[in-house]
């Protein structure tokens, strides 16, 4: 019996592409880091992300990498994204 693509996809409900995580969900978690690097006498933490492992970039900002890699660096009072090319546009969007 071979496969047949297009009746299981007549099938498949549809993805909804408007779920997404709120921005309140992002700044608890940066509030988290920092208040775990407060307990460990630590000024900045920085996190790295490439398409390959998304990681913590991802976790904390919403920033997925595509491709290139990109950094985070969360201070007591700032947050700095670090991206190549599609970054700005991530930036635009954010506004």
């Amino acid at each position: 019996m071979s496969f047949d693509l297009v009746q299981y996809l007549s099938r498949v409900s549809p993805v909804d592409l408007s779920a997404s995580i709120p921005r309140s969900e992002f700044e608890s978690r940066i509030e988290r880091t920092r208040a775990m690097l407060r307990e460990r006498s630590l000024d900045v933490g920085f996190a790295y992300a490439n398409e390959l492992k998304p990681g913590d970039v991802g976790w904390l900002t919403g920033y997925d990498p595509h491709l290139e890699d990109a950094a985070c660096i969360v201070g007591q009072r700032s947050v700095l994204v670090l991206g190549g090319p599609e970054g700005a546009a991530y930036a635009d969007e954010l506004k």
